[in-house]
């Protein structure tokens, strides 16, 4: 009966094996081969759940049969009890009757490696080694798992070996590919891309191992700003392996770039379709809805969001957590989580101690400013007047660009503010940093973070003995390889301290600095030459819409409700979001016709459009920062509710530097009734028009020299650190 049962199972008759291995257990209810057998068919079946008791009494039963571990081992890790997994795994392997120990190893600390114990995977493949030591599959693994550890050499050093065994075996050319866009060794990564890409085509490789490959590409292509190859990529690795989660999430990435929003949202819902707990598809989709404005099942969608963060399920970007949450607790975690996926260290010693340092104290400090955003760019725009204000008495100041080169007049005059002006964007991260080293940098400021298009894997090298992060991100990096960030009491109050990985130094009047050179214009066009209505109120909010939540939106209808006759001026940002608020508006009851969409202009014409305004309108928990700073210098007033983070504290920042705080609310119920109050007394809105006037000349957010005095003279205080080595953490605050 059991040969009958077997025959079956072979050749697929699922029913038929089944029916006769039940009725073999009823007979023999404790047969250990029945039982194995039993336990196979239901998991081949996808029937994990029923499968595991035969699978593990068969086990318990004949101990010392490594295939009934195996079975187990397989089955747990299928069902998604991958911890589990291990120990069958390991009781296997340690049985001398093992089938193939090699293969069994590779397993094991496949499984150990997805669990992201890769310390434990790489001790197991060592072992392995050890017996097999000219095996080029294991020596291929365990260059993948050194990559991850962030030990490059000694990864590519492992792929050479592998490849002078087997040249031609494109899963090694795979983790060569990834090791180099790792370290960004850009054209070499992508030789090997194309190398692994033609022998897969070539070869009996499985589909998800060509699935995989072609996804990474399409990652890598994505990265350059190559859009239309990255979708192209990702679909052929979809063609092969329809439910690869991480190709869906990228061809989303993609599609987003290329502004085809709601053809990304669909690429999400997809990877969600096939792991509903996936915390990066959560985020993107979560951010793009935002970003769309459809709230349709918002709050359920950020939750499981927020929840994939606490739980630490899958690559979720920091920057889009910002948006989503004011917990500073929860923005931490995140982004202590991501920095440790994205930036494991890749030196064992910092590389500014390979290069000859003085003891003592040094008489004029190097400044080494890093960034891909010095062009016509938000950053830009803020900081352009500071490089130039640096005193040269006491600082050599050099930028570091590896953003594009767009030849306007804001990059030629960052390259002539600049002592000395690198283009970076052809080097590695590792001969990036090798050259801000060689340079003798003494203090490197990011001024990027967790944002689009940074390089922070250059910083992780440690090329300066002490890196500091300021302006281009409000958060927490958790990054061990950044010592400082530059805040004020404001943004990060002291009882917050504590939520940042860095030491803060905090500023004392503002944090962020800003540009007297950039364009003020001083007459008003006509209302109506952006749509607006010639008479009554109008109220601003130039912020992206993946900053307005429908708590935010609620609170304006509420203000246009009570304010008869005003207007609601937002920023047409993505043009199908005009469609879905409108019809927010409507579902307030408030006429749709009374929101007015201003496209995206050129500098000049978007601070002139300002004096068409009554109001600005901030947004929660993200604020306006670089917006709010526009509205100000145009002496538009903005009103802003405080918030808990960092993000959503930075305008009333701004507006305590204006001698403003009157235009700071302590709460949105607050903020409403300030609105209506303002809308309903236009000689209190006038003397704060006066106020702001006033505050271009003479107060601390647009004194540039200023600022500049009191930022260097923090610097010069490093100066210690620097001598006695590697970005030593004072126990102290900068007050």
């Amino acid at each position: 009966m059991l040969q009958q049962a077997v025959t079956h199972h072979q050749v697929g008759r699922w029913a038929e094996a089944e029916a006769l291995y039940r009725r073999l257990l009823t007979i023999s209810p404790h047969h250990p081969d029945v039982l194995h057998l039993l336990g196979v068919l239901l998991a081949q079946t996808n029937r994990h759940e029923q499968a595991l008791p035969f699978l593990r009494q068969a086990a318990t039963l004949s101990p010392q049969t490594p295939d009934f571990w195996l079975s187990l081992a397989k089955a747990l890790k299928d069902y998604g009890c991958a911890f589990e997994s291990v120990d069958a795994y390991q009781q296997a392997l340690a049985l001398e009757s093992c089938p193939n120990p090699i293969g069994v190893a590779s397993l094991l600390a496949h499984v150990l490696r997805n669990l992201g114990r890769n310390q434990d995977a790489a001790a197991v493949y060592h072992r392995a080694l050890a017996t097999a030591p000219d095996n080029p599959d294991l020596l291929s693994a365990l260059a993948e798992t050194m990559r991850i550890l962030g030990q490059s050499a000694e990864a590519e050093s492992l792929c050479n070996r592998a490849l002078t065994l087997r040249p031609n075996d494109a899963a090694t050319h795979h983790v060569l590919a990834a090791l180099h866009h790792g370290e960004g060794r850009l054209v070499e990564a992508e030789a090997c891309y194309r190398r692994a890409l033609a022998l897969s085509s070539q070869t009996t490789a499985a589909l998800s191992d060509q699935a995989a490959l072609w996804s990474n590409f399409g990652a890598f292509c994505a990265g350059q700003g190559r859009a239309i190859e990255a979708i192209d990529a990702c679909r052929r690795a979809l063609d092969l392996q329809p439910e690869m989660v991480s190709a869906w999430v990228t061809l989303g990435n993609a599609l987003t770039d290329r502004g085809e929003i709601v053809a990304a949202i669909s690429a999400y819902k997809s990877a969600l379709s096939f792991c509903p707990h996936h915390g990066g598809a959560l985020a993107a989709l979560t951010f793009e809805r935002r970003r769309l404005c459809d709230w349709s099942g918002i709050e359920a969608l950020e939750q499981r969001t927020l929840t994939a963060i606490e739980q630490d399920q899958g690559d979720i970007d920091p920057f889009t957590v910002l948006a989503l949450t004011s917990s500073t607790a929860l923005q931490r975690r995140c982004a202590v989580s991501w920095t440790r996926r994205h930036y494991p260290s890749p030196a064992s010693a910092p590389f500014f101690q390979n290069f000859a340092k003085t003891n003592a104290p040094k008489q004029r400090l190097t400044l080494g400013y890093l960034s891909a955003d010095f062009y016509d760019h938000a950053t830009a725009w803020l900081i352009a007047e500071l490089i130039e204000l640096h005193d040269r008495n006491r600082f050599c100041v050099q930028g570091y660009s590896y953003g594009p080169d767009d030849g306007g007049a804001m990059r030629r005059r960052l390259q002539s503010g600049f002592d000395v002006f690198h283009d970076i964007r052809t080097l590695s991260d590792r001969q990036a940093a090798q050259k801000i080293a060689e340079d003798g940098v003494d203090i490197l400021i990011d001024l990027k973070g967790h944002t689009r298009d940074s390089r922070l894997g250059i910083m992780a090298y440690r090329p300066a003995p002490v890196q500091m992060t300021y302006l281009g991100y409000p958060g927490c990096l958790g990054a061990d390889f950044i010592d400082y960030a530059v805040v004020d009491s404001i943004v990060a109050p002291q009882d917050q301290s504590e939520m940042f990985t860095e030491k803060l130094i905090r500023m004392p009047e503002c944090y962020q600095i800003n540009d007297q050179r950039r364009p003020r214009p001083t007459e008003a066009p006509p209302r109506s030459a952006f749509g607006l209505p010639e008479t009554g109120f109008v109220f601003c909010a130039f912020n992206n819409t993946w900053k307005i939540t429908p708590l935010v939106f609620s609170t304006w209808m509420k203000i246009l409700r009570d304010v008869p006759d005003s207007t609601l001026w937002l920023l047409a940002t993505v043009p199908a979001a005009s469609d879905f608020l409108r019809r927010e508006a409507f579902a307030r009851q408030i006429d749709p016709q009374r929101l007015v969409f201003a496209p995206r202009l050129p500098l000049s014409e978007h601070l002139a459009r300002h004096r068409c305004a009554d109001l600005f309108l901030d947004t929660l928990p993200y604020n306006a920062h670089t917006t709010a700073s526009d509205a100000l210098w145009m002496e538009c007033p903005v009103l802003t509710c405080m918030g808990e983070s960092f993000a959503g504290r930075v305008a009333a920042s701004l507006l305590y530097a204006v001698g403003a705080p009157e235009l700071v609310a302590q709460s949105l119920d607050d903020y409403q009734g300030l609105a209506l109050y303002l809308a309903q007394h236009p000689q209190r809105l006038k003397e704060i028009r006066q106020k702001l006037c006033q505050s271009v000349t003479d107060s601390p957010l647009f004194d540039s020299y200023r600022f500049a005095r009191c930022f260097e003279n923090i610097l010069w205080e490093r100066r210690p650190e620097i001598t006695q080595g590697a970005g030593i953490r004072l126990q102290r605050h900068i007050a």
